[in-house]
């Protein structure tokens, strides 16, 4: 009997010194998806929306610079300047429009997007050839194990 009464006062003593019944885990990314320090930081903390028409990715070169622009879709192609032109549209209102340098970067803004999504790789004669053949095969893969539906 006194064996159960140690062991009951350990157990009291445990939870009454704040000790956590298991040991804190670290704040970690998604293993599937890349680092979020790749993002600016003003996309950090977003959640896409839902977009009944999916969502397009353009990509265009400036000088060395690889760049992409994730919009919702439309019934509509979009003209090259407004895709590489203006500021980012606010996602709050249903449309979205970012612009991010770098395929990392458009990886894990994708990340961000919610299961199911349709995403489309626009692909149109004045933005060139941006992606290599691997590096669409990553993207490809990539939006695979984040359960969207790229095309």
């Amino acid at each position: 009997m006194d064996n159960a009464r140690f062991v009951f006062s350990l157990i009291i003593l445990a939870s009454l010194s704040g000790c956590p019944a298991e040991p804190p885990i670290a704040k970690t990314t998604r293993s599937d998806t890349p680092a979020e320090y790749q993002l600016p930081a003003k996309y950090r903390e977003i959640t896409l929306p839902h977009s009944m028409k999916g969502y397009v990715i353009y990509g265009w070169k400036e000088g060395r610079k690889n760049l992409f622009c994730l919009t919702t879709g439309t019934n509509w192609l979009k003209p090259k300047e407004e895709i590489i032109s203006g500021e980012d549209i606010d996602i709050n209102n249903g449309w979205v429009k970012i612009k991010i340098e770098g395929l990392d970067s458009l990886m894990a803004l994708l990340s961000k997007m919610p299961k199911g999504e349709y995403v489309t790789w626009h692909k149109d004669s004045f933005f060139g050839h941006l992606l290599s053949e691997d590096q669409l095969n990553k993207l490809t893969l990539h939006c695979a194990k984040l359960g969207l539906k790229f095309h």
